[in-house]
């Protein structure tokens, strides 16, 4: 029985022993049958083009602008729109405002009254305009002010002068305003 017990815990320890030797065996051949399946790689490339972005728009437009105080007597600065620009080229920060109208810069009656010329100018978002232009000629630089994502809230104003109160009727224009990157 003593032959036995010995021949059993010679086993035993025969069985881990050749279980510590094959273990390392077993991992190495097992990578070895891996490396021997072939492997490939391949790269892709992958890339997006933003284009540049410029624009304007009219998100507020007073009330006023429908129903300007044509009779009062007098020079007339009034506040016609709030206006969004955007630009997204970090290379050229900088926009300029043209404009142009259906009228060349005079509100028009449709009834033949004398045509009213008006003046146009375009300021930081809450500054008091002072500089005005024809809008034929008129072209406004904005090079400052942007926020972090590339947009700046202006005002356009026109200026009439009123010298004697116009005829009775109806007046209008369409201002067309076109931004550019510079």
């Amino acid at each position: 029985m003593q032959n036995f017990a010995t021949l059993i815990m010679f086993s035993y320890r025969f069985l881990i022993l050749i279980g510590l030797i094959l273990s390392p065996l077993a991992t190495f051949f097992s990578s070895q049958l891996a490396a021997l399946a072939g492997t490939d790689t391949t790269t892709i490339n992958i890339s997006g083009t933003v284009p540049s972005v410029v624009q304007i728009s009219s998100p507020t437009t007073m009330p006023v602008s429908n129903d300007l105080p044509l009779s009062n007597l007098g020079q007339q600065v009034i506040k016609i729109a709030e206006l969004q620009i955007i630009n997204n080229n970090p290379n050229s920060p900088s926009i300029t405002i043209n404009a142009s109208s259906t009228n060349s810069g005079a509100l028009s009656s449709a009834n033949g009254n004398s045509s009213i010329p008006y003046l146009i100018t375009v300021t930081d978002h809450q500054t008091q305009p002072n500089n005005f232009d024809n809008i034929n000629n008129f072209s406004s630089p904005q090079t400052s002010g942007f926020n972090a994502e590339g947009a700046k809230t202006v005002d356009l104003y026109i200026q009439f002068n009123q010298a004697t109160i116009p005829k009775q009727g109806d007046y209008s224009d369409v201002i067309t305003l076109t931004v550019s990157d510079n």
